[in-house]
């Protein structure tokens, strides 16, 4: 295939339009003697997010994905919401997709236009600068979702696909380590939402708050915030909620309930884990499927499981939505009470799915939920159910944000 020296887009770019916002002029063009590529759009009617996406022709007019992230050297007005008007972005390929030389016509970029109550998959927040960023992908963060910033000064979000889906919580009779309080019924979850793709660590919770949840011999920025009073956390004008509510204002952040930390856990299996596997020991032996994706004890600092203290989060393997430390490393805390004696799942009239379930209106502990880095492998699992006093501190039990899937600023 014949090159050009430099990459020269199509003429006739790609244009996506979403519900209450329409997308129109788009435009992409190289800037003469350089490779920046310019895209000017128009957004009309109402506020949206705006994403970029590039497709390259392969030479036999299949047209190809570059990859998100191939577009992360982008500036202007884009990954943001954008209010209507004339825009543009820039991009810098020599940056993001270097030594790439493409035969003019064979790259065409699109533009899509997200309505604000269905943004993209993925939200960034500048826990320093209160700013956030929406991206269609994993692969469109900039550095990765993995890279520590966001850990420590950034705090990345992933959309759930949880809408009218009507799903199993609990786990069967069968399942190896079953608890007693695990009844399996059906619920059916009204909205998506967002969810921290980490639980919240020590340094992102001391940027927030200026507070110190750790412990000796648990200490690090990329481990989990513990040893905090539920109430603290939640309810105080300095826990991390209020001060994430007050920088994002209209986020609305907030823990988990009960059935929004299982959906988002599963990601779509129905089995122990979420990778599909089931757990192979029910006492203190090594679980080789646990491994995988937790970090988990034996409860005497034994040689059975394989930790005996606290870990870095997004070292194990996340479920298929791309959340990490789901099982194992801390259990997390629910919005869900329980009563003294933990009862049975509420289950719906005739076997129908339960609504939005929140559990029961009064108790004295509340719901925590994953496995944590002491306990053992069985606990390990999508449908374990555990609860703590809100009026205690402990060193196994962290915390991770949900917020409405709908971009606010």
């Amino acid at each position: 295939m014949k090159m050009n020296k430099a990459i020269v887009m199509a003429a006739g770019a790609m244009a996506s339009t979403s519900l209450f916002a329409a997308l129109s002029g788009v435009q992409a063009m190289q800037e003469p003697g350089t490779r920046r590529v310019r895209v000017a759009y128009t957004i009309t009617d109402a506020p949206a997010v705006v994403t970029l996406s590039v497709e390259t022709n392969r030479g036999d007019n299949v047209w190809l994905p570059v990859g998100g992230e191939h577009l992360t050297a982008v500036r202007g007005d884009v990954n943001v919401i954008v209010q209507p008007g004339d825009h543009s972005v820039v991009w810098l390929p020599h940056v993001s997709w270097p030594n790439q030389i493409i035969l003019d016509g064979n790259i065409r970029v699109g533009v899509k236009a997200w309505a604000l109550d269905n943004p993209p998959d993925y939200m960034v927040l500048s826990l320093v600068a209160g700013t956030a960023r929406y991206y269609a992908d994993a692969e469109s963060v900039p550095f990765g979702v993995t890279n520590d910033m966001y850990k420590t000064e950034y705090m990345v979000m992933r959309r759930i696909p949880a809408a009218n889906v009507e799903w199993r919580m609990g786990s069967p009779t069968g399942e190896l380590g079953r608890g007693d309080n695990e009844n399996a019924h059906l619920v059916k979850l009204s909205s998506d939402y967002y969810m921290g793709v980490y639980p919240v660590t020590q340094k992102q919770n001391w940027f927030m708050t200026n507070l110190d949840y750790s412990k000796s011999g648990h200490v690090g920025d990329t481990k989990p915030a513990i040893y905090f009073l539920m109430a603290e956390a939640r309810d105080w004008n300095y826990g991390i909620v209020a001060k994430m509510n007050a920088m994002f204002s209209g986020m609305a952040f907030t823990f988990p309930t009960e059935a929004q930390w299982e959906y988002a856990c599963r990601a779509g299996e129905g089995s122990a884990l979420y990778t599909g596997k089931e757990i192979t020991t029910a006492g203190k032996a090594f679980c080789p499927n646990v491994d995988e994706v937790a970090w988990f004890g034996d409860e005497n600092n034994g040689s059975n499981g394989n930790t005996s203290c606290l870990q870095p989060v997004g070292l194990k393997k996340p479920n298929s939505w791309g959340l990490y430390d789901m099982l194992g490393n801390v259990c997390e805390y629910c919005l869900d009470l329980s009563a003294t004696t933990p009862a049975a799942y509420e289950e719906g009239a005739g076997g129908a799915a339960v609504v939005d379930p929140t559990g029961p209106a009064s108790g004295d502990r509340n719901i925590v939920r994953g496995g944590n880095w002491w306990y053992e492998a069985k606990w390990c699992r999508s449908a374990f159910r555990s609860s703590q006093k809100p009026g205690s501190k402990g060193d196994t039990i962290g915390m991770r944000l949900v917020a409405p899937a709908v971009a606010v600023r």
